[in-house]
């Protein structure tokens, strides 16, 4: 039997299994922000983006390259042997990767004036580890289309997490608890993971094709890895500047803002994860192009979503930002709105980097993406002296605009342009843009800056959004109500 994508069906899968483990970590990070001082966030922060930017190098594009040959067999044994092969390279990489960055834990702390790294090691280690199985598995997940057992495991996974977080919240644990916790609620998910793949590879174990060698999956996989790596030249590594040049508080402030945006981005990552593998078999050519129209129905609804956070964030962010995490995290409001522009153009690569993934252009995005990062961290170095922490966001936005338009300019050898010149996309950016963010300060000016204000228009924008993509034709009510029944449908 063929192996087929529904395509929808993936990408709202993909939307409960983000949304599940966003929840989980914003539950997480209120206890955080709540319970630690900024400095301690700080440093909390700065772990987890080394162990973020650690996982994309140690990975060697494994994850992504299995998924990839996943999504062209529908086999069960060839399957299963592509997922052994994948999970022994894991393993050896995230071991020996972990322990190479244990050793250079100790230099990282003393450059950076966090001496307290250096007694992180053992959980930093841990969260090496589980993190890049974890990410194994969901990519194993996406790419036989069984996303809902990704989103049941997430689920276990968060409300495990969310437990002991407040378990050490409450008896008054340190930093090194809080990234122990995380280890151990990952590792739990894991073997979930293990068990579901166990099941779902068992059946039809007479099937018989070619099998993906080791090195295939290595070739496949590096370039994929340098993008990986590559995207965390950006956010990630302005943490990692601020941490050197900068007080820890400085970097609480603007890894709050990165992560609210970054977790609002879930629809846009969703659909990109849903679009990817169905663009593996779909045609391209004069007679017959499926990829076209796909694209372009990704790329408005994503814009769609990315549009509203930048209204959201230019205009009440910074308030919203006190009334959730507190009001000293005010002061990440200047880092929102900056980086506010680098995820409106994220909307749109978060569609086209996975398209790029999964027809073959990996390579060519991996080259741009690293151009840009080594750009951005350059930049870092070079505006913070002068602007201080906001120049480290401007040197990001400016960057990422390579990677934007190196996505642009691959993705059109794959599809039409009208994937991204339509009239739904041009009025959007061009119109209904300026008219939310207008909406949004007028709201604010009158309705004024109280917690009830803020909801208050908060609210306003959101209807007036709604309004304007249904009078412009951007969307439609009836595919707004197909896509808030599909959860159920999909769910029972």
């Amino acid at each position: 039997m063929p192996h087929q994508y529904s395509t929808l069906a993936t990408t709202v899968w993909s939307f409960i299994q983000q949304g599940i483990l966003h929840a989980g970590a914003l539950l997480v990070t209120l206890m955080l922000t709540r319970s630690f001082s900024t400095d301690e966030y700080g440093v909390i922060a700065t772990a987890s983006t080394v162990v973020m930017i650690v996982t994309a190098l140690l990975g060697f594009g494994i994850p992504a390259a299995t998924g990839r040959f996943l999504a062209q067999t529908s086999a069960s044994r060839a399957r299963l042997a592509l997922i052994r092969k994948s999970i022994l390279l894991s393993l050896i990489s995230a071991v020996a990767f972990a322990l190479f960055c244990a050793l250079l834990l100790p230099f990282y702390a003393r450059i950076s004036n966090i001496e307290v790294l250096t007694m992180l090691s053992i959980p930093i280690f841990a969260l090496l580890v589980t993190e890049h199985l974890r990410n194994l598995g969901v990519k194993i997940h996406q790419s036989i289309g069984a996303m809902h057992y990704a989103a049941h495991q997430s689920l276990a996974m968060s409300l495990l997490l969310i437990a002991l977080t407040a378990g050490v919240v409450f008896f008054n644990g340190g930093i090194y608890d809080v990234l122990s916790v995380r280890a151990i609620a990952i590792g739990a998910s894991i073997l979930l993971f293990a068990a579901s793949v166990r099941k779902l590879t068992r059946s039809d174990s007479a099937s018989t094709a070619p099998t993906t060698s080791s090195l295939s999956i290595l070739r496949y996989g590096i370039p994929l890895s340098i993008t990986s790596i590559s995207s965390f030249f950006f956010i990630q590594a302005d943490i990692i500047t601020l941490s050197v040049y900068g007080e820890t508080s400085a970097i609480a402030f603007y890894s709050v803002s990165a992560f609210v945006l970054a977790k609002l981005m879930i629809a846009s990552f969703s659909i990109g994860m849903g679009v990817g593998p169905r663009l593996t078999s779909a045609p391209l050519s004069p007679e017959q192009d499926e990829r076209t129209p796909l694209l372009a129905k990704a790329l408005r609804f994503s814009l769609i979503f990315s549009c509203l956070i930048f209204i959201i964030a230019e205009t009440v962010g910074t308030h919203v930002l006190a009334i959730i995490f507190g009001e000293a995290y005010r002061e990440s409001g200047w880092s929102l709105r900056i980086l506010a522009v680098f995820f409106l153009i994220q909307g749109v690569v978060a569609i086209t980097g996975p398209a790029l993934d999964y027809t073959g252009l990996a390579a060519a995005r991996a080259k741009a993406s690293f151009v840009a990062g080594t750009l951005n961290i350059g930049g870092n170095i070079a505006l913070y002296p002068v602007f201080g922490p906001a120049g480290i966001a401007y040197a990001s936005v400016f960057a990422y605009t390579v990677v934007f338009s190196a996505n642009i300019y691959c993705t059109a050898k794959i599809s039409s342009t009208h994937a991204f010149l339509n009239r739904e996309n041009i009025l959007l950016v061009t119109c209904i843009l300026p008219l939310g963010v207008l909406t949004g300060l007028v709201g604010s000016t009158i309705l004024g800056e109280s917690t009830t204000a803020v909801l208050a228009t908060l609210l306003l924008i959101i209807a007036a959004y709604l309004f304007l993509i249904i009078v412009f034709r951007i969307t439609s009510l009836e595919e707004i109500t197909t896509l808030l029944k599909t959860p159920k449908r999909l769910i029972s």
